[in-house]
């Protein structure tokens, strides 16, 4: 269970739908508060904020031993979303090898590219806490993703970096 500011309870969501009702609710409440001046783009944010919590909370799920913790709040920002699992394995970008198709290994990058910032913490117990800021402007430039994108790449290399003080990353995002 976790508790907001206010005490209320808010228990860690079940499945990747359940998360995706809590940020939509989230989302499109603060979206009827502030109006929304552009329904088409909004409509575009709400996907992509839906998408990145989906693939967070999935890969919890899939690759990360468990989802041990999840919130969503909004900010001057943006959507802050925070999920924690059981694993210390850093996710990772999956290397494309010319002339062949892929399965999987499409989320990770995808979380990257939307989000504008992204951390990763280990936790005292041993997993691991994702946290990103989606942006919410419907008016935000083309600039924000590609700076998403840099922040990814740069992550890239530091998670590869650190990867032999966390041993074998066989479970991969």
């Amino acid at each position: 269970m976790l508790y907001d500011e206010n005490g209320t309870v808010h228990p860690v969501p079940r499945s990747a739908a359940q998360a995706r009702e809590r940020v939509r609710a989230l989302v499109e409440s603060c979206a009827a508060s502030h109006g929304a001046a552009d329904a088409v783009r909004a409509e575009e944010v709400l996907a992509d904020v839906l998408l990145v919590t989906s693939e967070l909370v999935t890969n919890a799920v899939r690759h990360g031993g468990g989802l041990l913790g999840f919130s969503a709040s909004v900010c001057a920002d943006g959507l802050r979303l925070e999920v924690t699992d059981a694993s210390s394995a850093l996710p990772v970008l999956l290397p494309r090898t010319a002339g062949t198709v892929r399965i999987g290994g499409f989320g990770w990058p995808l979380v990257c590219r939307l989000a504008r910032s992204v951390a990763i913490r280990q936790t005292a117990q041993g997993g691991k806490r994702i946290e990103v800021l989606v942006p919410l402007d419907a008016t935000a430039d083309a600039a924000a993703p590609a700076d998403a994108t840099a922040h990814a790449e740069h992550a890239e290399h530091a998670e590869h970096a650190d990867s032999a003080d966390h041993g074998d990353l066989a479970d991969r995002y």
